[in-house]
């Protein structure tokens, strides 16, 4: 009892919380606005965190490490996610001996039930993977049903429970631990049938205990015992397998994929940071934290981890390197003819072949085949470097590359830097993935490489995967770091693309026509000499959590342009991006340019500060859904659409908001053409647009329905501050407010009425102008009936 005491106090303190990849050491901090953290929880896409405080407050996090939300609670102890995503449990501290456990609609943030546990000094919860019961552990396990909010079981034993309680992935069981009655030194673990709940077992055999997590698979389960990992079986409850800790106490730990991660109090202030492989049982690496780690808890797919210590710093971390460089053979620095051989070596046979570079440069002269220094990947091969080597070509020399993986080979590079390859009018100035191959890039560097299609690689229908990796300064005529064809997948994890070229299409990426999917990754001053200053896209495209900044187009797509699919979300950011005039006079979309054949999706993201002769946001030709707080802020257009500029496509706009978009000429923050534009707005925002002519907020020439949305404070220098209805629109409006707006607020050119029946104008007594009231102006083809009279009915 006194040891949970004192760790619960313990880990009241102030928490780092750090986010990893586990392939790097790169990282960023950011000062948390709480000072005291006590519970974390991963959202089950690993889209989003909750870190609950003690002092009060859950905040809702982006996977970026961004406050999205903050659910407004008193201090907090121990929240879980529910499995279905929808749901958070949050363990609150009523007094200092009694709790209660609310449950939060995290699609509303609306508090819908509480749960109250009298009694209890300390609270730890888990869901049942059908997100339909809540297992509160208060001293008892107690079992809740979630719809009714009432208590249906309560498993106890011979222990007083004081540490965590899990329920397995597959349901059938619930494990916790805790001290016997006697409170003897030894604790002990039980299991129960989560249905029956019968105990299934008692263990003794534990050492002192501090948290239990399940296997994935639910045949496993870890206890963290005595600074150490024991793995027990969970049928038997017999120790299959323990892994070594540094004797002190073991704060948390947890178990995703084949990852288990624990931390230990090392007794001076520190704590020391543990990555095994549950499989193996290898300790891939130990980090020495400077703070005191108490709480931690790894994504959904084991990539990612978030931990706490004592100074209230968010830490990101993208990789602990977890990657060990242990090669069967290492070749000499600047032995190049050796490095051939040792490949010549590895294709020979079938075995998977690890080859050693020492630090320094490994320089080359000639081709060893056509276009390429080194021998074809042809098996299954590693080249890694413990503490980094360079692959250049000297200049001067004749022209080639590094690497072809051929159908059937298998290439992993970790911690190299690939510089120098030029391939001419050839693909791929560093590496060419050929039909079938697989190459993994792990911490690896590509500079000033150059070719015609691929600046540093030509993915042209095999598998590609880059984990924390580096692209800069390398050019290209399509793709002036990478091109993936048609076939071609290609997963970017924690990477970054930075000043690379491409004299036509793509200034980093060129995906023509494959699969690609970039996660937490940034690009930035990419340039295209026509269109996608980042990336020009005509595949399938998947943008998470990544930043694209400071990219030019000549023609369009400052960031991208999109002429397929393209979905950009969890917390994705594109911000001062520019497209500029260019030989056919277009200049469209500073930040995405969606063709008519392109369909793009953006949810949760933010367009900021890119701008265009047209579009300063985005320039529409196809398909375009915005929602989930999706935000265009301060984009600019030269000419019309400071947001957006629509040219006979759809818009779905859903929760979204448009704040500070500025147009030379109509449509601060969107414009639509007369070609067969539609546009939906519901539930969204568009406040503070301004346009130099008319429409402050939008000019629409087509369909528009508004329903359930704010428009506030749009400012037009010539007419219709808010809405500017040319003669060939149809726009209904209802439930929305307009207040604020400059000048008519909202004018119809044309000769039939428009529907925006049932709005608040920002006055009690209605619209002024042709309407009644004070409020904002309309003129006399608005049909301003029904208006609400008691405020705006949205925050």
């Amino acid at each position: 009892m006194k040891y949970q005491a004192i760790m619960r106090l313990i880990s009241l303190v102030v928490l780092v919380i750090w986010m990893w990849h586990p392939t790097t050491t790169k990282g960023h901090s950011l000062k948390q606005p709480h000072d005291i953290v006590a519970a974390i929880s991963w959202k089950p896409d690993g889209t989003q965190l909750a870190i609950g405080n003690y002092e009060g407050g859950v905040d809702i996090y982006s996977h970026q490490m961004t406050i999205m939300h903050t659910l407004p609670v008193g201090p907090v102890g121990d929240l879980a996610w529910s499995p279905d995503g929808t749901k958070l449990a949050v363990g609150v501290f009523e007094t200092a001996t009694s709790v209660e456990v609310q449950i939060w609609d995290m699609d509303t943030l609306n508090h819908i039930t509480t749960m109250p546990g009298q009694g209890a000094d300390f609270i730890w919860i888990d869901w049942s993977p059908d997100s339909t019961k809540l297992a509160i552990n208060i001293g008892e396990v107690q079992i809740w049903d979630i719809s009714s909010a009432t208590l249906v079981d309560t498993l106890m034993s011979n222990a007083v429970i004081l540490n965590h309680v899990a329920w397995s992935p597959d349901g059938c069981c619930i494990v916790s631990e805790g001290y016997p009655a006697d409170e003897t030194a030894n604790m002990i673990i039980v299991l129960w049938d989560s249905i029956s709940g019968n105990e299934l077992l008692t263990l003794s055999d534990t050492g002192l205990l501090s948290s239990v997590v399940w296997s994935p698979d639910s045949t496993h389960f870890a206890v963290g015992s005595d600074g150490a990992i024991q793995i027990r079986d969970a049928q038997t409850g017999e120790i299959l397998n323990a892994l070594p800790g540094d004797g002190q106490a073991s704060a948390d730990l947890d178990w995703k994929g084949s990852t288990i991660v624990t931390t230990n109090d090392i007794g001076d202030g520190t704590s020391l940071l543990y990555v095994w492989d549950a499989v193996s049982g290898q300790l891939l690496n130990t980090i020495h934290s400077q703070n005191l780690i108490f709480t931690l808890a790894l994504s959904p797919d084991g990539t990612r981890l978030v931990y706490g210590g004592d100074d209230g710093t968010l830490e990101n971390v993208p990789s602990l390197g977890t990657t060990i460089c242990t090669p069967a053979q290492t070749v000499s620095v600047g032995d190049v003819a050796g490095l051939i051989s040792a490949i010549n070596t590895a294709n020979s046979n079938s075995d998977a072949d690890v080859i050693g570079l020492e630090t320094g440069t490994y320089t080359f002269t000639t081709a060893h085949i056509p276009l390429n220094a080194l021998p074809a990947i042809t098996s299954d091969i590693t080249i890694c470097s413990t503490e980094g080597a360079t692959l250049t070509r000297q200049a001067g020399s004749p022209l080639f590359g590094f690497f072809e993986v051929n159908a059937g080979g298998n290439l992993t590079l970790e911690n190299l830097t690939l510089s120098g390859g030029d391939v001419g009018n050839d693909t791929g100035g560093a590496l060419v993935n050929n039909e079938g191959g697989t190459v993994t890039l792990n911490n690896v560097t590509f500079t000033n490489n150059h070719a015609n299609t691929g600046g540093a690689i030509d993915n042209e229908s095999g598998s590609l995967t880059l984990i924390d990796s580096t692209f800069e300064n390398n050019q290209a005529d399509y793709g002036g770091a990478i091109d993936n064809d048609t076939g071609g997948t290609l997963s970017i994890s924690g990477s970054t693309f930075t000043s690379n070229t491409a004299e036509l299409d793509g200034g980093a990426i060129h995906n023509d026509g494959g699969t690609l999917t970039v996660t937490d990754s940034t690009f930035t001053f990419n340039t295209a000499g026509r269109y996608g200053g980042a990336l020009d896209n005509t595949g399938q495209a998947t943008l998470n959590g990544s930043t694209f900044s400071g990219s030019a187009a000549a023609w369009s797509g400052g960031a991208v342009r999109n002429a397929n699919t393209l979905t950009v979300n969890n917390g994705s950011v594109l911000e001062n991006n520019t497209a500029t005039l260019g030989e056919n006079n277009e200049g469209w979309g500073g930040g995405i340019y969606n063709t008519s054949s392109g369909t793009a999706t953006i949810s949760a993201s933010t367009l900021s500060e890119n701008a265009a002769i047209q579009g300063g946001g985005i320039r529409n030709h196809g398909d375009l859904i915005l929602n989930e707080n999706t935000q265009l802020t301060g984009n600019s257009a030269s000419s019309r659409g400071g947001g957006i500029y629509n040219a006979g496509g759809t818009i779905q706009l859903t929760d979204s908001a448009f704040l500070n978009n500025t147009a030379a000429g109509d449509g601060g923050a969107i414009y639509t053409t007369s070609l067969g534009s539609q546009v939906t707005i519901t539930g969204s925002t568009v406040s503070g647009n301004t346009s130099g002519a008319s429409g402050g907020a939008i000019r629409n020439s087509q369909s528009m329905t508004i329903t359930d949305s704010v428009f506030s404070n749009n400012t037009a220098t010539s007419s219709y501050g808010s809405l500017y209805l040319t003669s060939s629109s149809t726009t209904t409006a209802h439930n929305s407010c307009f207040s604020g707006n400059s000048a008519t607020s909202v004018g119809h050119t044309g000769t039939t009425m428009q529907d925006f029946t049932g709005n608040w104008w920002g006055a009690a007594d209605g619209p002024s102008g042709s309407g009644p009231g004070s409020g904002d102006a309309v003129n006399n083809r608005i049909n301003y009936a029904s208006f609400l009279t008691t405020g705006c009915p949205h925050p």
